[in-house]
C-alpha cells in the first residue's frame, strides 16, 4: 500500500475486490509497523487515503526477535507476541489525503483508531500451559495509535480494566509488554487488600500477569490466620 511507511497487505486466498473511486475490498491481514491486523471486509478508501476494518480478528504486537530467535520467513525481521488484541473494529490512516505519494514528512501518519473495545484474552496454551479459559480477560477502551513504528515497540501499553475470572475483584491497570515477550501487567495491591475468589480471605502486596499466569507476591490473611507466600499462582 505504500513504501514510505512500509505498509503490506495480504488478502486471503490471493482475492481482491476492485470497487468506485478506486476503493479495495478484501478479507485477510495488514503489516503495519508494529502492528499486523487480520479480519474481514478491509476496505481502502482512496479519498480519506485510510484502511477501514469492521471486523478485526485479531491486532497483534510485532517486535525484533529475540538473541535466540531469528525468523528468516518475516523479511522485516520481527515477530509477534502470541496473545493479542481481538473482537474490534477500527481505521488505519496511512497520510494525509493530499499527501498520498508520500512527497512531505506528514507527523503523525500513519495512525489507528478502535472504534469500540478491544478484549485481550488469555485462555492460550502460552499462558501457564492453557490453564485458563475465556473468563480471564483484559478490556481495552477504545484507542488510538499515533505511531504505527516505533523505535522502541516495548513502549506500548494498554490502559484498560483486568477481569479475573472470579480470583479477584475487577480492577484498572495497563497492559505493558512483559520481559517473556507477553503482554500483562504488574500491579500493586490496594492496602483494604483484595477478597479471593469472593470469600472472606484477602490478599495483600502484588499480583502479576504475563505468560507464567496470574501470580501473587505477599500474604493471605483469613479472619486470624496470615500466611506469607514468595509466590502463589492463582487459578480461576
Amino acid at each position: 500500500v505504500t513504501t514510505d511507511y512500509k505498509i503490506a497487505i495480504e488478502p486471503e486466498n490471493e482475492v481482491v475486490r476492485i470497487g468506485k473511486n478506486r476503493s479495495v475490498t478484501y478479507d485477510g491481514s495488514i503489516n503495519a509497523g508494529d502492528f499486523v491486523y487480520k479480519g474481514k471486509d478491509f476496505t481502502f478508501d482512496y479519498k480519506s487515503f485510510s484502511i477501514n476494518m469492521p471486523t478485526l480478528d485479531s491486532i497483534r504486537i510485532q517486535l525484533p526477535p529475540s538473541d535466540s530467535t531469528v525468523n528468516q520467513n518475516n523479511p522485516d525481521n520481527k515477530e509477534s507476541l502470541q496473545n493479542h488484541l481481538t473482537e474490534t473494529s477500527g481505521i488505519l490512516y496511512l497520510d494525509r489525503p493530499d499527501n498520498r505519494s508520500g512527497v512531505a514528512k506528514a507527523d503523525g501518519y500513519p495512525y489507528f483508531i478502535t472504534d469500540s473495545e478491544s478484549i485481550v484474552y488469555f485462555d492460550g496454551e502460552e499462558i501457564l500451559d492453557g490453564a485458563y479459559d475465556k473468563s480471564v480477560f483484559f478490556i481495552v477502551p477504545p484507542l488510538e495509535v499515533d505511531s504505527i513504528d516505533r523505535e522502541d515497540a516495548s513502549s506500548i501499553t494498554f490502559p484498560g480494566t483486568f477481569n479475573s475470572g472470579g480470583i479477584f475483584p475487577v480492577f484498572d491497570d495497563t497492559l505493558h509488554i512483559q520481559a517473556d515477550r507477553s503482554l500483562g501487567f504488574f500491579h500493586n495491591i490496594t492496602e483494604e487488600g483484595y477478597n479471593l475468589y469472593g470469600t472472606d480471605a484477602k490478599t495483600n502486596e502484588e499480583i502479576s500477569l504475563s505468560s507464567r499466569g496470574v501470580r501473587g507476591f505477599g500474604q493471605i490473611g483469613f479472619f486470624d490466620f496470615q500466611t506469607l507466600f514468595r509466590r502463589l499462582y492463582l487459578l480461576s
